[in-house]
């Protein structure tokens, strides 16, 4: 019963720190859906991720052969929330680094509006062929 309680104790502390990642991956982007929103995040995306994701994001950039495994094609994260988006680059996974300590909270969310509407595109140039 102690450890029962311990855990409870634990997850609830873990889930109250701001810059939790679960709690991240739920949130809903606080920036609008802007042109400008759009474009910062397009530059920010040119000068920290093109080199390994490609220019269109398809994970064919020219440091992706040289990587143990290939970047992810972001133009296919059209159902995934932008929470979920933001958290990885903030956290970084297996394969992609933390950006966390390099690009700022409203960068992040700037990155992952463009992440986003490049992979809504890419799901509407599909849908109509």
């Amino acid at each position: 019963m102690r450890i029962v309680i311990f855990i409870i104790l634990l997850l609830t502390l873990v889930a109250c720190f701001p810059n939790n990642p679960v709690k991240m991956s739920m949130t809903a982007n606080p920036l609008p859906n802007t042109p400008e929103v759009v474009a910062a995040g397009k530059n920010l995306f040119e000068q920290h991720c093109q080199l390994c994701h490609g220019s269109e994001g398809r994970g064919d950039g020219v440091a992706a052969s040289s990587l143990a495994s290939k970047p992810a094609n972001l133009r296919q994260l059209k159902n995934k929330p932008e929470g979920l988006i933001a958290m990885r680059i903030k956290a970084g996974t297996s394969v992609m680094p933390a950006w966390k300590n390099i690009l700022k909270e409203d960068e992040i969310w700037q990155l992952t509006r463009y992440i986003k509407t490049i992979s809504q595109q890419e799901a509407q140039a599909g849908s109509n062929h």
